[in-house]
């Protein structure tokens, strides 16, 4: 594809290699060019659509025109939705973070479940100590960096716990359903 046919060509290209050349390049800017717009597209994030807290919970901002069709089609085309401006998430975050290292350092190795790697690293995780329900209290010894814990995570917890709860109400309006077929205790054996 890239180099002549005919044989006799071939012999005259290789005589004059600016002709060979010449073509050559030509053939190929456009998979040049192709490469070098997968890479820009590679390099630009990706944002996926963001529905403001406050407006999944209140009513009419819902309502207002565009907020539901954006939420819609965002959901349609790309599948991917975040919810911003949740009361305190970034606040309550870091405190959990910091506040779950402290505890991790002083948690036996029953409570702490982790791995140690090839190299030495040990990656220790709270994530089976715990679900996401309001009620489920952590497992921990009683350390004081455990227990000053507790309250900032569940502060945590109901923040995400609402406005998941308000992102289920919303996606099923949408799809005409009731909010209870999206809620995780409404599948979970009980």
């Amino acid at each position: 594809a890239f180099g002549p046919i005919n044989p006799e060509a071939a012999h005259v290209c290789s005589q004059r290699a600016p002709c060979a050349a010449r073509w050559n390049r030509r053939a190929m800017v456009p998979a040049w060019a192709l490469l070098l717009l997968a890479q820009v597209a590679a390099s630009v994030p990706f944002r996926p659509h963001a529905v403001r807290f406050e407006d999944l919970v209140d009513s009419s901002k819902f309502a207002a025109p565009g907020m539901r069709g954006a939420l819609e089609q965002a959901l349609s085309e790309v599948g991917v939705v975040t919810v911003s401006g949740i009361p305190k998430f970034g606040e309550l975050r870091q405190q959990v973070l910091r506040g779950a290292h402290r505890c991790l350092q002083v948690l036996p190795e029953d409570l702490a479940r982790g791995h140690r790697f090839d190299d030495g690293t040990l990656r220790k995780t709270m994530a089976l100590l715990s679900n996401a329900s309001y009620s489920h209290e952590l497992q921990h010894t009683g350390a004081a960096a455990c227990a000053d814990l507790e309250a900032p995570l569940g502060e945590f917890r109901r923040a995400v716990g609402d406005a998941a709860a308000a992102f289920a109400a919303r996606v099923a309006a949408l799809l005409d359903l009731s909010a209870a077929h999206l809620r995780q205790d409404s599948w979970e054996d009980k």
